[in-house]
């Protein structure tokens, strides 16, 4: 993977200087319209970061367009956009896509977070165990009593977003289950499988972390109020379970189990709008946004310390 790392406040500052005449640049880093497509997953912290960008700089527009993580890798094959955020980097076929069209390409780390597992609000689930979730999504387990006597005997749904989003990808690489063996349900976005969830006792939905990772946000509190998001249940390396949750404590630590990474992908052929928004992600005060949204950022902003004697 290549890493482009930008000279930001410099790029910032002289494209934010007008021509002398009082008009600014049409197309530069803080200016133009950028389409920018995303995996839906990203949505919360995709839309705080275009949010912020647009409040500083009032001749830029970035437009999010929220679709599956193969539908947006594709958009950029395709160059529907200059931009897309996933939760993958480039495969080696499409970096040589790229480079045999004679085109330069970028791709950052800019976050991490997770898929986080939801059951109804009343289950008396609090945890699932990994080789409990293995067992569910292999299709092994097809009814609740199978993972525990106690549950009552409905047959198990499970719930997606989309398939080919990167949530879908992630629980398919890490647990390599096949449509076939399980009832499966694609809801269409993170927010309808809450709400699936909601009203379908017998299912267990998978959502990307960020729709339920910032706790400053009545949204994401509502959302908390409707359902239940389980810990999951891992071996240390004594032996022993160890319970860890979606949520940023150990995301920081990394300890939980089904972490991924979040990459921002842009062409760099022109200084323009999409290089000036990657540098603002990757900024201080864009991984400040990551950090407020309850994800781990791919650079840990700093802290001043201003000591008085």
């Amino acid at each position: 993977m290549h890493k482009v790392w930008y000279i930001i406040p410099f790029l910032l500052f002289l494209f934010s200087c007008d021509d002398g005449q009082g008009k600014k640049e049409k197309d530069s880093p803080v200016s133009g319209r950028l389409l920018l497509f995303a995996d839906e997953s990203f949505r919360p912290v995709v839309d705080a970061q275009a949010g912020t960008f647009q409040a500083l700089y009032k001749d830029a527009v970035i437009q999010p367009h929220y679709v599956s993580e193969t539908e947006a890798i594709n958009s950029l094959l395709n160059r529907k956009t200059e931009v897309v955020v996933a939760g993958r980097s480039l495969t080696d076929k499409e970096r040589n896509f790229f480079k045999e069209s004679q085109l330069m390409v970028a791709e950052n780390k800019i976050a991490s977070d997770a898929v986080a597992f939801l059951v109804h609000k009343d289950s008396p689930l609090e945890s699932l165990k990994i080789e409990q979730l293995s067992d569910i999504f292999s299709g092994t387990a097809t009814s609740w009593a199978h993972i525990d006597a106690a549950l009552d005997d409905q047959e198990i749904h499970v719930v997606f977003d989309q398939s080919g989003s990167a949530n879908y990808r992630l629980l398919n690489d890490s647990l390599q289950f096949s449509k076939n063996d399980i009832k499966v349900f694609a809801a269409g976005s993170n927010a309808s499988v809450v709400d699936y969830i909601h009203k379908h006792p017998e299912a267990i939905g998978v959502i990307g972390a960020n729709w339920i990772s910032d706790l400053d946000d009545p949204e994401v509190l509502d959302r908390l109020n409707h359902v239940k998001v389980l810990d999951i249940e891992a071996l240390n390396s004594n032996g022993e379970y160890e319970v860890f949750s979606p949520f940023q404590s150990d995301l920081l630590s990394g300890r939980y189990p089904f972490l991924r990474d979040i990459y921002l992908i842009n062409l760099t052929s022109r200084a323009g709008l999409p290089t000036g928004f990657a540098s603002f992600v990757l900024s201080d005060r864009g991984q400040r946004i990551v950090l407020k949204d309850g994800l781990m950022p791919a650079v840990v902003p700093g802290r001043e310390v201003h000591v008085v004697r």
